[in-house]
């Protein structure tokens, strides 16, 4: 299902430029429900994802004035956080953001955009979130090491 919605998530941001509330707010509800019978992640926990993950990206949002990122986005990251929890959330921040940096600055490298055209986040967050719900007990191992 988690899957499903950011493939879904990713394409229309794709194609349109949006991700819409139609696929984060039922994809919110429904991580929050499935954590009542899935044993990975308690209740809580899926809130706390929720909030705090959504919470950090609004506030990047705010504080930007909705430059560089779209209130979609924002609603996203709280899906994952309802999904994955507040910390693989923000792994999926940090994992789109680079991922995306680095495609960026490819393309503008091999001319295929200028620096101030803009590049649709969801498939990076999506390509982020992949990766941490697949190896983000590792990742964030790795890191608490450091």
């Amino acid at each position: 299902i988690f899957v499903s919605l950011i493939i879904i998530c990713a394409g229309t941001d794709l194609n349109t430029g949006l991700i819409l509330n139609s696929v984060t707010f039922p994809g919110m509800a429904l991580g929050i429900a499935l954590s009542f019978v899935a044993p990975s992640m308690a209740p809580l926990e899926a809130l706390l994802g929720l909030l705090v993950s959504g919470g950090v990206v609004w506030l990047i949002w705010a504080i930007t004035r909705g430059r560089g990122m779209g209130g979609g986005d924002v609603k996203f990251l709280a899906m994952v956080g309802a999904f994955l929890g507040w910390d693989r959330g923000l792994l999926t921040l940090f994992l789109g953001a680079l991922i995306g940096s680095v495609v960026g600055i490819a393309r503008i490298a091999a001319g295929k955009q200028e620096r101030r055209d803009p590049i649709p986040f969801g498939p990076f967050l999506s390509l982020g979130a992949i990766i941490s719900m697949f190896f983000g007990a590792k990742l964030l191992g790795f890191l608490h090491v450091w």
